[in-house]
């Protein structure tokens, strides 16, 4: 089971509670369909670093 990181959550994890895929959060995220995801001061292009979530569980 999922659990949240002081409201970080990584695109996998946030599928994952979703119960859909990490593409499927990408295409309505690139879309605008999602909130735009914040991300933590380790995060870069590659998706590496934590992204915050809002809305979730």
């Amino acid at each position: 089971m999922v659990s949240s990181h002081d409201g970080l959550w990584s695109i996998g994890e946030l599928a994952e509670w979703a119960g859909t895929t990490v593409k499927t959060v990408r295409f309505y995220s690139d879309r605008g369909l999602l909130p735009e995801a914040g991300r933590s001061s380790g995060g870069g292009i590659g998706g590496t670093g934590r992204r915050r979530w809002t809305g979730c569980g």
